[in-house]
């Protein structure tokens, strides 16, 4: 079924910042399929037709995250850089299991989409938890893992290979053409990691 999405009005943010006043969005089957006016284009028969007022506009991008790090919240405030990962967030990321950092990212999501935010950037370890957090939750996820070494970080911590190794097994690689950002292929080819479930991509990014 057809859902139209009717505002007071909407951001197109295409290449000529086009702003419909009123305007109105609809959607086929997940996918953004028409946007104009509604004054001048009447909704075909049997469309879900919801009137919204207000704005509506894309998501926005949060372009860096770390959103499991929200479990670590006002630990160590007023440090300096240097002391506050070494004696704060260090020691504590190395205690953490998979399910904690499922459960920081679920709640990073939330308070993400809660605030107009539909899709992340966001590097961290424990990728299957992250990658299973943002799946559950539904934001749009760009994973970047975590590829560099933490000193004194503590035991336990898996090397990058593996961690990518462990994620490429999540996301299988795929040769078609719709990706437009190349993945990190743990094995030698010229594969493109398929966005899973149409969004969660995989590529390689620094710590900045």
């Amino acid at each position: 079924m057809t859902v139209r999405l009717e505002a007071d009005a909407v951001f197109t943010v295409d290449s000529d910042d086009t702003v419909l006043a009123p305007g109105a969005v609809e959607i086929d089957e997940g996918f953004v399929s028409w946007v104009g006016d509604p004054w001048q284009v009447p909704p075909a028969s049997g469309t879900d037709v919801r009137r919204l007022g207000g704005l509506l506009m894309p998501g926005l991008v949060n372009c860096h995250g770390h959103s499991p790090m929200t479990l670590l919240r006002s630990a160590g405030d007023g440090l300096q850089l240097d002391r506050w990962l070494r004696e704060s967030v260090w020691p504590r990321e190395a205690r953490l299991q998979d399910e904690d950092v499922y459960w920081g990212m679920s709640l990073g999501a939330h308070e993400l989409l809660c605030n107009g935010v539909t899709t992340t950037c966001e590097q961290y370890r424990h990728p299957e938890a992250v990658v299973d957090a943002v799946l559950q939750a539904g934001i749009r996820t760009v994973y970047t893992p975590a590829i560099f070494d933490v000193p004194e970080a503590g035991p336990g911590l898996p090397s990058s290979v593996n961690v990518l190794l462990a994620l490429g097994t999540k996301l299988k690689p795929f040769t078609g053409p719709n990706t437009e950002i190349p993945g990190v292929d743990p094995f030698p080819s010229k594969n493109r990691f398929k966005p899973l479930n149409g969004r969660v991509q995989q590529v390689p990014a620094p710590n900045m």
